[in-house]
């Protein structure tokens, strides 16, 4: 009960805070995007092996990535060492209403990235909390109730692979 009355808290900032932030948005192709930021629940080995992949995939491509991943401590014990281009923060790095306070969170919401890719397949509030408040020019998202994406798609839940072709597949196909 106390963490569902901590968490509306938390939507009340967001919202709050939301409304505040001026960004231009506009839906924009692969090719055109020079920097990726990526948001992702690290809490899965897997999913970090998924993601690590697509990273490769967009240097390979010459774009510049920036990828956060949220670790829930109670389903991973350790954080990783943060790297060039991945960051982590965890459980432990949130304020009282569950808002991210770390500074690779901090970092990502500074930067203005052309494409931010959302694989936030478990709605994390902390996740959740640093895609919206994003100043990305373009978001790309899976569709649900809190949706604020530029570019939504409908997959089978919890399939993070599928998430990642379908957002590449969309993306290739916007041309300016």
């Amino acid at each position: 009960m106390m963490n569902g009355i901590r968490q509306k808290w938390g939507e009340l900032k967001l919202s709050q805070r939301s409304r505040h932030l001026s960004a231009t948005r506009e839906i924009i192709g692969f090719d055109q995007a020079d920097y990726f930021g990526i948001l992702f629940n690290a809490s899965e080995l897997r999913n970090e092996e998924i993601i690590k992949k697509l990273v490769k995939h967009l240097v390979k491509n010459q774009k510049k990535v920036k990828a956060v991943g949220f670790i829930d401590l109670k389903e991973r014990l350790s954080i990783p060492m943060s790297t060039l281009r991945f960051d982590y923060f965890s459980s432990k790095e949130l304020d009282f209403t569950f808002i991210p306070n770390s500074n690779p969170a901090i970092h990502f919401l500074e930067e203005r990235f052309d494409i931010l890719l959302d694989f936030n397949l478990n709605d994390d509030f902390p996740v959740r909390y640093l895609s919206r408040l994003s100043r990305a020019r373009c978001k790309v998202g899976m569709k649900s109730e809190s949706d604020h994406f530029d570019v939504s798609m409908m997959i089978e839940e919890g399939n993070m692979v599928q998430m990642v072709e379908e957002s590449m597949r969309y993306l290739q196909m916007f041309k300016k």
